[in-house]
């Protein structure tokens, strides 16, 4: 489904990003290296990509929603949640950086960098880079690299700057700096737009289908331990248990889910019940950019270049872009006491 992504033609103005060819290797590709790269940006004992969902009865979903407590570390703005502060900063960076800026990603991370079916390079980290680029008013060079190759890149002084869905953890703070979010990745409740039988059953008993050992899981358990769970051996089982009626409930992943509420087996069955949630300790600390440590002025510009797109709802339109589904659907801040 990420080939019917399309990226924008938006002029480029003074600035411009140049697309340079992928850098590879013969080796096989694979997903998560020893560095901690995932196809999330977090390790996989954080966050499990989980299986591709109105409702099984109002009064179930609304207890259901009421009872969770969503994560208020998000600020807004009027498209939607904030990842990245979005107060006005500096632009400027240190007198000593290179007028090119050197971005690498990789190229199969569908939908935020992949090569679609014109063999060009795209996806939200294309993008992302282009109004980046724009915002500070720099000439960018964007070159494709393997993901065991990312942090390489950014240590050897090829590429100033990764846009790669580089872990955050302990091991790569130590070697490298990060931005601000522009990305998190939302956990959702699916609901089946009708419950009959047992599973109508299973429903007003508080029965929620999840992935077997994943982060939606163990959520569910701590902040909701009067739930009953029904853990699923993967995504594809989540699937086809929503579609066909088996279970009323599920909660997954958000991203994995709109991609699979835009499928013909998920839209004729489900929807989003209620708004995302968001919790670092659980669903990962959202996508960063990453560069070299000792390079602040940079990291203090991206900063501000990420809050200037995420207020004027650039970043809001590159994502609604990417996605069916909104993931982001139902969001509404946080009301502070």
């Amino acid at each position: 489904m990420a080939g019917d992504y399309k990226p924008s033609d938006r002029p480029l103005g003074i600035a411009g990003v140049f697309l340079q060819p992928s850098v590879r290797d013969a080796e096989n590709r694979g997903g998560t290296d020893t560095y901690g790269l995932s196809r999330h940006g977090v390790s996989v004992g954080k966050m499990h990509r989980i299986g591709n969902i109105f409702s099984v009865s109002a009064v179930l979903a609304g207890f259901l929603l009421s009872a969770f407590a969503v994560s208020a570390e998000e600020t807004s703005t009027p498209d939607g949640p904030a990842f990245a502060d979005t107060r006005p900063r500096s632009l400027e960076t240190a007198v000593t950086e290179s007028p090119v800026l050197r971005i690498v990603v990789t190229d199969d991370f569908p939908p935020f960098a992949f090569v679609d079916g014109t063999g060009r390079l795209s996806g939200i980290h294309i993008e992302l880079a282009r109004a980046l680029c724009q915002t500070m008013n720099r000439l960018c060079t964007v070159q494709a690299r393997r993901s065991d190759r990312v942090i390489e890149a950014l240590e050897d002084g090829t590429a100033d700057i990764a846009i790669a869905g580089i872990a955050v953890n302990t091991a790569t703070r130590a070697r490298l700096d990060f931005t601000e979010p522009y990305f998190r990745f939302p956990a959702r409740l699916v609901a089946v737009e009708e419950a009959a039988g047992e599973a109508g059953a299973e429903a007003e008993a508080g029965t929620v289908a999840v992935i077997a050992g994943s982060a939606h899981e163990a959520y569910l358990k701590r902040f909701r331990p009067d739930l009953v769970l029904l853990p699923l051996e993967d995504g594809a089982a989540l699937r086809s248990a929503l579609s066909e009626g088996r279970v009323a409930l599920g909660f997954a992943d958000g991203v994995d889910m709109a991609f699979f509420l835009a499928s013909a087996e998920g839209s004729a069955c489900c929807r989003f019940a209620g708004g995302p949630f968001f919790d670092a300790d659980y669903f990962g600390h959202g996508l960063r950019i990453a560069l070299a440590p000792g390079r602040s002025g940079l990291r203090v510009a991206l900063d501000g270049a990420l809050a200037g797109i995420a207020a004027n709802g650039t970043l809001h339109d590159i994502l609604q872009r990417a996605f069916p589904v909104d993931p982001f659907s139902g969001w509404e801040p946080p009301v502070l006491p």
